[in-house]
């Protein structure tokens, strides 16, 4: 009936004036913790993948002490962590494949951001005429597709750190949006790559480090479309 900032000052208390004092300690009777989200959570479209951060582990000795778990067979159902927000289990299979899921996706930032710098880096030397060499003609989109990569990664900063102040939906079309426009690029430079290497010859770090960039681009586009970061 609050549902506002600092609301607990309205509610402080009455939980106690309902049910009586009492030190809620629970017999749990499972063979041990587990992971619980909360079922208090958005549930569709780009807030999918920022939900996940909310899932919290819970060891026996915490589930006795909460407010109340409900179990059956030996199996915890749900938990009362608050006595106004309920979690519920998550299973250790769907947390691991989240986590595995994660591992390319971290390793195609790492190239992208990585690629980014020593293309800066190389470039940078060679206008001081130090070392290096004259940039290739495919250069410059697998500059502009590490650079969009960089920028994802930024914009998906600045989705997250605005989440806990719910905005409008209207106001991160624009963010949403770019997260869109970079899966349309991110397709144009995998068509492009296989179309110029075909038609042209690359020395062979250049066509690793190409292709690296292809991929990445191909894994951070799916974490975008997997994870709706685009609706």
């Amino acid at each position: 009936m609050t549902n506002i900032a600092f609301e607990e000052v309205y509610y402080y208390g009455l939980i106690s004036k309902i049910f009586g004092n009492s030190t809620y300690v629970n017999s749990v009777t499972s063979e041990g913790g587990g992971y619980f989200q909360s079922a208090r959570r958005p549930a569709s479209r780009f807030t999918d993948l920022f939900r996940l951060l909310d899932i919290s582990k819970f060891s026996k000795a915490e589930l006795s002490s909460v407010y109340n778990v409900v179990e059956h067979h030996g199996v915890v159902e749900k938990i009362s962590y608050t006595p106004y927000m309920d979690y519920l289990p998550v299973s250790n299979l769907k947390v691991n494949l989240i986590t595995i899921s994660l591992i390319p996706v971290a390793l195609a930032i790492i190239f992208s951001l990585g690629a980014l710098i020593g293309y800066i880096i190389r470039m940078l030397l060679y206008k001081l005429k130090k070392r290096g060499n004259l940039s290739t003609h495919f250069d410059k989109y697998y500059f502009a597709i590490n650079f969009t990569g960089g920028l994802l990664l930024l914009n998906l900063f600045i989705i997250l750190t605005r989440l806990p102040s719910y905005p409008a939906y209207s106001s991160l079309r624009i963010n949403l949006g770019f997260n869109l426009l970079y899966v349309v690029l991110a397709v144009a430079y995998l068509g492009l790559l296989i179309y110029k290497l075909r038609k042209s010859s690359y020395a062979k770090k250049q066509k690793v480090m190409y292709i690296m960039s292809g991929i990445s681009a191909f894994i951070l586009a799916a974490f975008v479309v997997g994870w709706n970061l685009y609706v």
